[in-house]
């Protein structure tokens, strides 16, 4: 089956290399794990699969090629040349709206981009009328140079941010819910922006049309490169259904090992609230007046001690998905210090230069 992958194959490889950088490739599995409808499963094994996909059907503007996928697993893909006059319209099995009166939904693919300019990867939009600079309407995602750009525009009123996907096989989930856009990379979450104003409904009004490789900027912009395992989900998936366990555990143990905190303080510090990989940090520390966690979770308030050095000892949990992990520091509060102090921290620091 297409839909069932080699996660451990992928992340032993995986893990021999640094995460920074190089995140583990993924697929989704979340259409085993959730009863959220799906209103489109395009596989592209074969033609049959480019027209139909489950609850919609696509209609094929141009040409197309069907391509090998990234492995023998997952078959075939569609593959778009860049031209912009190649692309598929997307409608519901009836030929209606897809999209239209959805407060929220789930957008699921991989991709390869065959070029480094612009490729639009899907686009959805109240009608077929080109775009107005500061009046658009419209949600989509492209790569560019190595990223991809995730939008949700309502009346020129942006939600807009970038998710690096590199230039091969990427597997992208895209969460747009009701006030909140979220987008995960090979099963890792990687941004996650607010958008109370910019509702699905008031984007997409009545009879919305939706396009995969193309968007309607100008006479037009395409994708050139692979599209594979498209799925739409008739609601917001929770990142449990979308964090791979594996993938989350390696950048998990990345993040412990590469994040570093004050040995010694003398004043208020913060503390990080995610990892170089994206997992999320919160803080306990061990009582104490001198080091003391603030409302917010990550400022920290210090206050020294006359007598004596203080060491506190604070833990960070790190979570992605259901994944967690914890890593404690020490950390010295220096002490208010007298002429003596200041001499000797003064000879000290002769000593380590010589």
């Amino acid at each position: 089956m297409k839909r069932k992958l080699l996660w451990k194959r992928w992340v032993s490889l995986a893990l021999g290399a640094a995460m920074v950088g190089t995140m583990i490739p993924a697929t989704a599995k979340a259409q085993e794990e959730t009863s959220v409808a799906l209103l489109a499963d395009f596989t592209f094994d074969d033609a049959a699969h480019v027209t139909g996909g489950g609850n919609a059907k696509a209609e094929v503007k141009g040409t197309y090629e069907l391509k090998d996928s990234k492995d023998a697993e997952n078959g075939q893909a569609l593959y778009l040349d860049g031209t912009v006059s190649n692309y598929l319209a997307v409608t519901d099995a009836d030929g209606g709206s897809l999209l239209t009166g959805k407060k929220a939904i789930t957008i699921s693919y991989d991709a390869k981009p065959d070029r480094t300019s612009t490729s639009w990867v899907f686009y959805a939009a109240p009608d077929t009328k080109t775009q107005t600079n500061g009046k658009e309407y419209y949600i989509g995602a492209f790569a560019n140079g190595g990223n991809t750009k995730v939008e949700r525009y309502n009346n020129g009123r942006t939600v807009g941010f970038t998710a690096s996907t590199g230039t091969d096989w990427a597997h992208v989930d895209i969460v747009y819910d009701e006030n909140v856009t979220t987008v995960y990379v090979n099963g890792l979450k990687k941004e996650s922006v607010e958008n109370g104003n910019a509702q699905l409904t008031d984007i997409l009004k009545d009879n919305s049309i939706l396009y995969i490789g193309r968007a309607n900027w100008g006479n037009g912009e395409s994708y050139k490169g692979w599209i594979d395992n498209f799925r739409i989900y008739d609601g917001a998936l929770a990142g449990e259904q979308l964090v791979d366990e594996d993938a989350a555990k390696a950048a998990i143990a990345a993040d412990k090992e590469a994040l570093t905190i004050p040995e010694t303080v003398t004043e208020d510090f913060t503390l990080p609230a995610k990892g170089q990989n994206g997992s999320e940090i919160t803080w306990t520390a061990t009582s104490s007046e001198n080091a003391v966690i603030g409302a917010d979770g990550y400022t920290v308030k210090v206050k020294r001690a006359d007598d004596a050095d203080v060491t506190v000892t604070f833990t960070g949990t790190f979570t992605m998905g259901k994944v967690t992990d914890t890593k404690s520091f020490a950390v010295a509060v220096r002490k208010n210090m007298d002429d003596a102090d200041v001499v000797a921290d003064a000879l000290k620091a002769l000593d380590i230069a010589d």
